[in-house]
């Protein structure tokens, strides 16, 4: 092989290394949007069991609870309406953190598209693997 040809080959492994790296770090910005919807997700839940009981109380009573290491002392109206603000705002941010899910993942496809990327499924990964054990024995 002359030397053009070698550079040529380990110049395309290169370029592939960084295609593939490329999908990775779209993966993971992909999965971390998703962490943070999930947890969001189970915060908006919360919120809406604190605001369903809190519905259920005298308004003009006596709200305790904890924030960090404190006790607080509030009127269970005052409380009820901070839970209902701060529900109206997690539910803002998922709508942003799912818009910002579609365009990330629109970017990747697009990315996979670009770069002709398929994903292998494990049974093809093993296949994979046992042809090329067969072929270096």
């Amino acid at each position: 092989m002359s030397s053009a040809a070698a550079d040529k080959s380990s110049g395309n492994a290169k370029g592939q290394e960084e295609i593939v790296q490329g999908f990775r770090v779209l993966r993971e910005q992909q999965q971390h949007i998703l962490a943070e919807l999930k947890t969001t997700e189970g915060n908006l839940r919360e919120i809406f069991g604190v605001i369903n009981a809190l519905k259920k109380f005298d308004q003009k009573g006596t709200a305790l609870y904890r924030l960090n290491d404190i006790l607080v002392e509030t009127n269970v109206n005052d409380h009820y309406h901070d839970k209902v603000e701060l529900f109206n705002n997690l539910s803002n941010e998922m709508k942003k953190l799912n818009s910002l899910l579609i365009t990330k993942s629109e970017e990747l496809a697009n990315y996979q598209k670009t770069n002709n990327i398929r994903v292998l499924t494990e049974q093809e990964v093993a296949e994979l693997e046992q042809k090329n054990m067969i072929q270096s024995n």
